[in-house]
C-alpha cells in the first residue's frame, strides 16, 4: 500500500524524509511546494475536497490548467467538470466522503481513467468485499473522519443569533442523542463537523493494507507527535497509539449498506 499523507503546507517538512510516505496531498498548490515535494522523491496532489459555487470553479480554472503537481482530489463534481474541459481528467481522484460506497461505484471512475477514495463509514467486511472486486483504490488509514460538510457559516451565524463575537478555533458539538462530542470548525469554504475522536485501525492494520493500493492519512486535527505516532503505526514500526483514538466504523453496522 502506498502511503498518501494530506495535510497544511507544514506537515510536509515532518514527512520529507520519510521514504514510507509516496504522496503529500495540500490546499497550497504553490510551485515551491511541488519542487519541494519532488526534489525529495514524494509526488504532490493537490487538495480541492470542498464544494465550490459556480465563480469559485471558474476562479480555478487557471490553476487547474496549468498544475505541474501529479494529480487533484476533489469532491464536487464541478471539478471533473472543469478537468474534462480541460483534457486532463487523468489527474483526478474522487473522494466524496460518504458517497462511494461500492464496487460498482468505483469501477465508474475507474472507467473515467480515475482513482477514488472509498467511503469512511463501511465496516471491514465491506472493504474486503469491495477490495475483491477492485483493490486500485484508496481508503483513509488514519486520522480524523469528516462527518458532515456545508457550504453555510453556521458557526458564525450561530455566535451572532447568540450576540457573541465569533473566534476562529475548534468547536464542540454534541448531539442530545449521543454522549460524545464532535469537532467542528469553520473556514473559507464552509463547516465542517469531523469525528470525535481520529481514526486508528489497530487491530486490522496489516489486512486492510494488504487489501488496497493506497492508503490515505488524514492530519487536520492531530498535533504533530501525533501525527508522528500514527505514521509509526502504519509503518508498523510501533503496536499501537498513546492518545485517544477508535476504529471507525470497521466493527459497527453500517447506515450506507444493508
Amino acid at each position: 500500500m502506498k502511503i498518501f499523507v494530506a495535510g497544511k503546507s507544514d506537515i510536509l517538512d515532518l514527512i520529507i524524509d520519510d521514504e514510507r510516505i509516496s504522496s503529500f496531498l495540500c490546499e497550497d498548490n504553490s510551485l515551491y511546494l511541488i519542487e519541494k515535494a519532488k526534489r525529495h522523491h514524494k509526488a504532490f496532489y493537490w487538495d480541492l475536497r470542498y464544494l465550490y459555487s459556480e465563480h469559485e470553479i471558474m476562479d480555478l480554472r487557471e490553476g487547474i490548467a496549468g498544475f505541474k503537481g501529479d494529480g487533484i482530489f476533489y469532491t464536487d463534481l464541478g471539478i471533473y467538470q472543469l478537468l474534462r474541459e480541460l483534457h486532463r481528467e487523468e489527474l483526478g481522484i474522487y473522494d466524496g466522503y460518504t458517497l462511494l460506497s461500492n464496487g460498482s461505484d468505483a469501477s465508474f471512475y475507474a472507467s473515467l481513467g480515475q482513482s477514488a477514495v472509498l467511503a469512511r463509514e463501511l465496516t471491514k467486511e465491506e472493504y474486503l468485499e469491495i477490495s475483491s472486486i477492485n483493490k486500485n483504490l484508496m481508503i483513509q488509514i488514519g486520522g480524523h473522519t469528516l462527518v458532515s460538510t456545508s457550504k453555510r457559516n453556521y458557526l458564525r451565524s450561530y455566535f451572532e443569533h447568540n450576540h457573541k463575537d465569533y473566534e476562529e478555533g475548534i468547536y464542540y458539538i454534541q448531539e442530545r442523542s449521543r454522549d460524545f462530542k464532535q469537532r467542528i470548525i469553520e473556514d473559507s469554504h464552509g463547516t465542517h463537523i469531523y469525528s470525535a475522536l481520529p481514526y486508528v485501525p489497530l487491530k486490522d492494520l496489516k489486512q486492510l493494507k494488504a487489501s488496497f493500493a493506497y492508503g490515505l492519512v488524514e492530519t487536520n486535527l492531530l498535533t504533530k507527535g501525533e501525527i508522528s505516532e500514527l505514521l509509526e503505526f502504519i509503518a508498523e514500526k510501533r503496536a499501537n497509539v498513546s492518545f485517544d483514538s477508535d476504529e471507525g466504523y470497521l466493527y459497527r453496522k453500517t447506515n450506507l449498506l444493508k
